[in-house]
């Protein structure tokens, strides 16, 4: 005994393969490492944001002048 699909030529209908697929962890990779790249740039503003708010008593116990902290302040947060 055949089916009415069979007869008229129509395949069972195929679903699309759920789960990752190729190049998945190439891109979760890209996207950790992106993530971690924003963790360290609010982690410079933050810090070069905090030198600025010390008083000079403070400064002198690091051993860091306050042109220092100008110049480092200065500094886009991307750079080191």
């Amino acid at each position: 005994m055949t089916t009415g699909r069979q007869e008229s030529g129509l395949q069972p209908r195929r679903w699309p393969k759920i789960g990752p697929g190729p190049g998945f962890l190439a891109r979760a990779a890209r996207v950790r490492r992106f993530v971690e790249a924003i963790g360290v740039w609010r982690e410079r503003r933050r810090m070069r944001r905090h030198l600025t708010l010390l008083s000079e008593h403070m400064l002198q116990d690091i051993g860091v002048s306050r042109a220092d902290v100008v110049q480092e302040a200065e500094k886009p947060f991307w750079r080191k």
